[in-house]
């Protein structure tokens, strides 16, 4: 009971709310890093068609699919192959 006692004085006098701002730190980190992700996909498209006039293959299906059954663990390289792929459709227009 003390415990509760403890963690509910403390709750009410506001001296919880650092986790708030940490997880809201967190989420602008990993939304950032999800976009840094798909820009440098993006950009590396761009430079394989402007050094080579090609592109490379990634298999975005397969790596989405890995992606959702592994629990998100491949999210950096599915985010990579979305942006390589919509630079390609940029291109291919």
């Amino acid at each position: 009971m003390n415990l509760h006692d403890f963690v509910k004085e403390n709750y009410e006098n506001g001296n919880y709310d650092f986790a708030k701002e940490n997880y809201q730190n967190f989420h602008d980190e990993t939304l950032k890093k999800e976009t840094d992700d798909f820009t440098m996909g993006y950009n590396q498209a761009m430079q394989d068609y402007q050094s080579k006039h090609r592109f490379k293959h990634y298999p975005y299906k397969l790596t989405a699919l890995l992606n959702r059954m592994l629990g998100n663990k491949l999210s950096e390289i599915v985010n990579f192959t979305d942006g390589y792929q919509s630079a390609k459709k940029q291109i291919k227009r």
